[in-house]
C-alpha cells in the first residue's frame, strides 16, 4: 500500500498534511504522454521501454490495480506487446527489444503478458503462441508457453474479439489474493486467466517486496502501446496521525473513472471523489465504497486518528530577583513529550531541554511542548524584574567594650527584616557578644542579605610587675601576654629592653583600651682588665694588679696578687647587685737551648744538616745568617747558631770536616736460609753510601724482591711472604749515588742454598 508521512503543526491554524500522487520512473524509449498515460514504445521499430512505480508493493498484502491499455491500431503489421511484471531489480531495470517485449531476462519475476505479435502464417509457431493476441502469467523473463516458466495460460486476451490491437482503449484490473496465493487478470471486464502462484517463496525466495510496472517493445514490427494510470491506483491507505485543527487528504485505490461514495461524512471535504480532505475532530474511520467501469464494486476504510494535544498546566509569571536567576517549569500530564523553550526579550542561564528552564534576565518566554505523535502544546509566561528598595547595609565588623552593647537599626517599610543567627524579626537589634551575623531582607520573594562580624576584644593583658634594676650589659623581656603598642614604637607581645627608663604598653581595640608601666634602672659594672696571656719564665713571677678590691682564684682578697705558677688567674668584683668578672692565661716557658753536637768529619761530596730545633727555642740566627731551625752543609768549617726566647739567649757551635772516601756496594753472593741460624739473610753492605735501590730476579726474569730501604734484608721470601723462592741462582741489579750529582749500577748474581 502507498504511505503517506503527514507532517503536522497544532494551533497555528488549518494545516493540511501534503498526500503524494503516485511517481513512476521511465526507462529506455518509454515517455510520458501527460494526464498519467504514459507511451511504452513509440510506434517505431525495435524499441524497449519500461515504466516502474516508485513506492514498492508489500506481497504479504491484496492488491488490486485497474488501468487502461492501448496497443496501437496496426493489426497485421504491428507487434509486440505490453508486460505487467513484478521484479526486485529496481526501478531502472528495462529488457531487450522484439519479441520478448521488453520482458526477457528479469529473474527474478512475475510475468502478464500482453502479446500482440500476429502469430497466423508465416510467424504461427513463435514461442508456441496461438494465433489470436493471448494473455499469459510467466516468471523469470522467460515468454515462451512451451517452458515450465510458463504459469497459466496463454489464454485469447479479449473474449470477443482475437485483436486487441484495434486503436481502442482497454480496461485490465489485475488482483492478487496472499492468502489464497492467487493472481487475476480481467480484460475489459471479464476475467480471463487466474491461476494459484506462490509469488513470494517460489518466485521471489520469501522477499516479499517488489517493484511494479510495465514493459514493452517492437521489433520489425511495431505499434504505439500505451498504458494510463491513475494518480491513486493504490490509494493512500492510513495515514500518520494528525493532530487536533489539522486536515489531512485521503485516497481510496482505483481507477479514476469509477465513482466513489464515503461515510460518515464528518470531516471530509467531499463524499464523492476519489481524494478528499480529512478534517475530522476525532479519530475517525471511513468506509468508502467505489465502483469500476465494469459495475465492480469494492469497500475499503481508511482510518484517520487525531492524535490528542499534549496536557499541560498554564505557566505562572515569576518575579526575578536582582541578580539571580528564576526558574520556570512546565507540568505536563502526556509521557514522551519533547520541550522546546524560547525568548524574544530575555535570555537563559543554561540551555534548556527540559520541563526546566532556568532563566537569567526579565522577558516573556514560551515552552512548546510535543508529544510523541507531533502535536504541539504552548505556554507563555514572563519573568518581572524585582528592583529591591534602598535598604540598610551594616558595616563589615563592629568592635565593642566588655560589658557594653550595639545597637543597629535597620528602618525602612514594605520590606520583611529578619537578623541571623537568631531569627529574630523587627528593623532593630541590639548585640551584647562576639560573633558572625547577619541581616536579612525579604522584598516581592526576592532576598538580599549583608552579613558582618561584631568583636569584643580581649584586654586582659598582663602587669609589667614592679620597677627593676639590671646590671649594665644585661637585658630583661617585658611580656604583655596580648598584642599591644609599646611607648618605644614597637608592636606584639613582648619586648626587650637594656637602658634605663619608664617603659609602657597600650592595648587599644577601637574605643576600648588598657595600658601598664614599669621603671627599668641599670647600674654600671666595675671596669677593670687583667690584659693579655702572660708567659712565666723559670724563677720569675708576675703581678696581677686591679683598681677595686676582688675575690681572686686563689682564694686572696684585695687589688692585686703575684704569680709564681703557671695557670689561669681569675678575679670576681662587686658593685651593688652588679659583679664583673675576667681572668688571665700564665703559661711557663722553659729557657732556650744550644747543642749543635760534637765536631763531625763527612765524606766529601755528601751533604749534612745543622739542627738546632727544641721546644722552647723561639728565633735562631746561624753564623751563615741563615734563620731557619736547620742549615744545610757541604763545606768543611766551623758553624755557630744563636737561639732566643722571652726568657733568653743561647749559643753553640761545631766544627764540620770534609774528607774524600771510597763510595761502594758490596754484595754477597750467596745465603742459606734454612733456619739454622748462620747466614739466614742476604743485604748488600753500603761504604760512605747513604742509599740505594735493590732489585732480585729469578731465571724467568720475574722481580722477586725489591727495596729502597738500605737497612731492609731478604729472607728468600717471594710476593711479601707469600711463599718463599726455592733453591738456585738470582739476578740482582743495584742503584746508588755516587757523587752528588752521579749514580752507579752494578748487577751480579746470588744463590740460595739450603
Amino acid at each position: 500500500m502507498h504511505t503517506l508521512r503527514i507532517v503536522s503543526t497544532v494551533m497555528m491554524g488549518l494545516v493540511m498534511s501534503p498526500v503524494h500522487a503516485q511517481t513512476y520512473f521511465l526507462n529506455g524509449n518509454a515517455a510520458a504522454l501527460g494526464g498519467d498515460c504514459y507511451a511504452v514504445t513509440p510506434n517505431l521499430s525495435w524499441q524497449s521501454g519500461t515504466v516502474w512505480y516508485a513506492d514498492m508493493l508489500n506481497l504479504t498484502e491484496p492488491f488490486s490495480l485497474e488501468f487502461e491499455m492501448n496497443f496501437g491500431n496496426a493489426d497485421d503489421n504491428g507487434a509486440d506487446g505490453m508486460v505487467f511484471v513484478l521484479q526486485t531489480v529496481g526501478p531502472g531495470a528495462i529488457g531487450a527489444g522484439g519479441g520478448g517485449m521488453g520482458y526477457e531476462g528479469f529473474d527474478p519475476s512475475f510475468g502478464i503478458e500482453f502479446d500482440t505479435f500476429m502469430n497466423s502464417p508465416p510467424n504461427a509457431g513463435n514461442n508456441n503462441d496461438p494465433p489470436a493476441d493471448h494473455i499469459a502469467f510467466l516468471r523469470d523473463g522467460n515468454v515462451s508457453h512451451s517452458s515450465p516458466n510458463n504459469l497459466a495460460g496463454p489464454v485469447q486476451a479479449n473474449a470477443g474479439s482475437a485483436n486487441i490491437e484495434d486503436g481502442q482503449v482497454h480496461h485490465v484490473r489485475i488482483a492478487w489474493d496472499p492468502s489464497a496465493q492467487t493472481v487475476s487478470c480481467w480484460f475489459d471486464c471479464v476475467l480471463r486467466l487466474s491461476a494459484e502462484v506462490d509469488l513470494i517463496s517460489s518466485v521471489f525466495a520469501g522477499n516479499p517486496l517488489v517493484t511494479w510496472g510495465f514493459t514493452g517493445s517492437t521489433g520489425g514490427l511495431f505499434n504505439n502501446q500505451t498504458v494510463c494510470l491513475s494518480d491513486f491506483i493504490l490509494g493512500t491507505g492510513t495515514p500518520d496521525p494528525i493532530c487536533p485543527g489539522e486536515s489531512v487528504q485521503v485516497a481510496a485505490a482505483g481507477p479514476p473513472d469509477a465513482t466513489f461514495s464515503w461515510s460518515p461524512s464528518a470531516g471530509l471535504s467531499d463524499l464523492s471523489i476519489q481524494n478528499p480532505v480529512a478534517s475530522p475532530l476525532q479519530s475517525t474511520t471511513y468506509t468508502v465504497t467505489s465502483v469500476n467501469i465494469c459495475g465492480e464494486s469494492f469497500e475499503e476504510q481508511i482510518t484517520v486518528e487525531v492524535a490528542p494535544l499534549p496536557e499541560i498546566t498554564p505557566l505562572p509569571d515569576i518575579n526575578l530577583c536582582p541578580g539571580s536567576t528564576g526558574t520556570f517549569t512546565v507540568e505536563v500530564n502526556t509521557p514522551g513529550v519533547t520541550y522546546f523553550w524560547d525568548t524574544p526579550d530575555g535570555s537563559f542561564a543554561s540551555t534548556p531541554s527540559g520541563p526546566t528552564a532556568t532563566v537569567a534576565s526579565p522577558g516573556t518566554y514560551t515552552v512548546a511542548v510535543t508529544s510523541s505523535d507531533g502535536c504541539t502544546s504552548q505556554a507563555t509566561a514572563i519573568a518581572l524584574p524585582v528592583i529591591f528598595p534602598d535598604v540598610f547595609q551594616p558595616e563589615a565588623s563592629y568592635i565593642i567594650c566588655p560589658g557594653e552593647s550595639l545597637t543597629l537599626d535597620a528602618g525602612g517599610v514594605g520590606f520583611t527584616t529578619t537578623w541571623l543567627p537568631s531569627g529574630q524579626t523587627g528593623s532593630t537589634l541590639t548585640i551584647n557578644g562576639a560573633g558572625s551575623y547577619a541581616v536579612n531582607y525579604t522584598y516581592l520573594g526576592c532576598e538580599s542579605e549583608f552579613p558582618f562580624i561584631v568583636d569584643i576584644p580581649d584586654l586582659n593583658a598582663n602587669d609589667l610587675g614592679p620597677d627593676q634594676v639590671i646590671c649594665e650589659g644585661e637585658s630583661v623581656i617585658l611580656q604583655a601576654g596580648a598584642q599591644v603598642q609599646w611607648n618605644t614604637g614597637a608592636s606584639g607581645s613582648s619586648i626587650a629592653i637594656s637602658s634605663p627608663g619608664t617603659y609602657s604598653y597600650e592595648l587599644v581595640s577601637g574605643n576600648c583600651s588598657l595600658s601598664d608601666s614599669m621603671e627599668l634602672t641599670v647600674d654600671p659594672l666595675p671596669v677593670f682588665d687583667l690584659g693579655p696571656s702572660q708567659t712565666l719564665c723559670p724563677g720569675s713571677s708576675i703581678n696581677l694588679t686591679i683598681p677595686f678590691p676582688g675575690q681572686w682564684s686563689t682564694g686572696a682578697v684585695g687589688t692585686s696578687i703575684t704569680i709564681s705558677a703557671p695557670g689561669t688567674v681569675g678575679v670576681s668584683v662587686a658593685e651593688g647587685v652588679c659583679l664583673a668578672t675576667d681572668a688571665v692565661l700564665i703559661t711557663s716557658l722553659s729557657a732556650p737551648v744550644a747543642d749543635l753536637g760534637y765536631d763531625r768529619t763527612y765524606c766529601a761530596g755528601n751533604e749534612i744538616m745543622l739542627h738546632a730545633e727544641h721546644p722552647a727555642n723561639a728565633t735562631f740566627l746561624w753564623s751563615t745568617g741563615a734563620t731557619e731551625p736547620a742549615i744545610s752543609v757541604l763545606e768543611s768549617g766551623s758553624y755557630s747558631v744563636e737561639v732566643s726566647n722571652v726568657c733568653g739567649t743561647a749559643m753553640d757551635s761545631v766544627e764540620v770536616m770534609m774528607e774524600d772516601c771510597d763510595v761502594m756496594v758490596y754484595v754477597p753472593n750467596a745465603f742459606s736460609p734454612d733456619g739454622d741460624g748462620l747466614n739466614e739473610a742476604w743485604k748488600p753492605v753500603p761504604l760512605n753510601v747513604d742509599a740505594y735501590e735493590v732489585w732480585v730476579y729469578d731465571r724467568w726474569g720475574m722481580e722477586v724482591f725489591y727495596t729502597a730501604d738500605i737497612h731492609e734484608y731478604w729472607i728468600g721470601n717471594v710476593g711479601g711472604g707469600a711463599h718463599y723462592a726455592p733453591d738456585g741462582v738470582y739476578v740482582f741489579r743495584i742503584i746508588y749515588p755516587s757523587s752528588r750529582t752521579e749514580k752507579t749500577e752494578i748487577r751480579g748474581t746470588v744463590t740460595i742454598v739450603r
